[in-house]
């Protein structure tokens, strides 16, 4: 009796082992704002191209992306091979051409609001917070802010409060962007820490850097060659006084981003062109630059400027 009575219990076991192995598991949902990998999408049916009309060479196809809410949800598309933990998504926001992975828990990155680039699993990833995640650090501010609150409240604007899907949009392409940075010049780069020792409150720098910034625009937006050789050598004149009033440390991180032999992104292609606009016998980008910055140019003409060495 006590031996057919063990042999049933064995039996029951087994059959509850095989219907919880044989029962569906619930499809992950996600946490992360849906709205993110609409924006993604609609960015990468641009980027994710060899005809990339943003940057000649720069096909993002392969690029991953990153979704993540602290804490909460970690959302990863187009990664050849997703980090232990990650689960197939299938719902109805889809990635078409690319595999959608979700991983609920604790993410990859634990900060609020850091939206840039990172190695997952081996490869460089484009990193994106949660719409919550950016919102919170936007709020902070305020909450932070010493004033009395009905102060505050009367100074909150809308965008304090809601993303602008546009600006999300160039977000996504930017981060992108430093992706395709990192596999054109690995070596090339600047550490953020260091922003900790820039001058923020030095008058002398400041305005030394309003007028670097003044004669750069009037390099870009001059429409003969001597007005844009002017500007650019008044441009290179401001930098080169600036550099002594910097201590080591800031300048070494001014230097790697503003360098032309700095990261190839579209701010120091500018600067690299308007270094050869000081020189002689090249090509200034003019308005076609501006547009590339996004910036709208006084006049309509868009073609570059040639001009000899005088």
């Amino acid at each position: 009796m006590i031996r057919w009575m063990a042999r049933a219990l064995v039996l029951a076991g087994l059959g509850s082992a095989a219907m919880a192995q044989g029962a569906p598991q619930a499809a992950p949902s996600l946490r992360v704002d849906p709205l993110l990998i609409g924006e993604a999408r609609e960015v990468w049916g641009l980027i994710a191209s060899a005809k990339n009309p943003v940057w000649q060479g720069w096909n993002a196809a392969d690029t991953p992306l990153l979704f993540y809410l602290p804490g909460e949800q970690d959302v990863l598309i187009n990664h050849p091979h997703p980090p232990k933990g990650f689960v197939p998504y299938d719902g109805a926001d889809q990635f078409p051409g690319w595999r959608i992975f979700v991983k609920n828990g604790p993410t990859l990155v634990e900060w609020d609001g850091q939206n840039t680039s990172k190695d997952v699993d081996g490869v460089q990833t484009l990193v994106v917070a949660d719409t919550l995640s950016n919102l919170k650090m936007r709020v902070g501010g305020v909450v932070q802010d010493p004033r009395p609150a009905p102060e505050k409240l009367a100074g909150l604007r809308p965008a304090t409060l809601a993303a602008d899907p546009y600006d999300q949009l160039a977000l996504v392409v930017h981060e992108a962007f430093h992706v395709f940075q990192d596999r054109q010049a690995p070596d090339k780069g600047a550490n953020e820490m260091l922003l900790l020792y820039y001058p923020v409150l030095s008058v002398q720098n400041n305005v030394g850097f309003a007028l670097e910034g003044a004669a750069l625009a009037e390099c870009l937006r001059a429409s003969d060659p001597a007005s844009q050789r002017r500007a650019a050598i008044r441009w290179l004149a401001y930098g080169a006084t600036g550099a002594p009033r910097f201590p080591p440390k800031p300048w070494t991180t001014r230097t790697a981003w503003s360098s032309p032999k700095g990261w190839p992104n579209t701010r120091n292609t500018v600067y690299s062109r308007c270094w050869k606009a000081a020189g002689r016998g090249r090509q200034c980008p003019g308005r076609r630059a501006l547009r590339a910055m996004g910036i709208s140019a006084a006049s309509g003409k868009t073609s570059p400027t040639r001009w000899s060495s005088t």
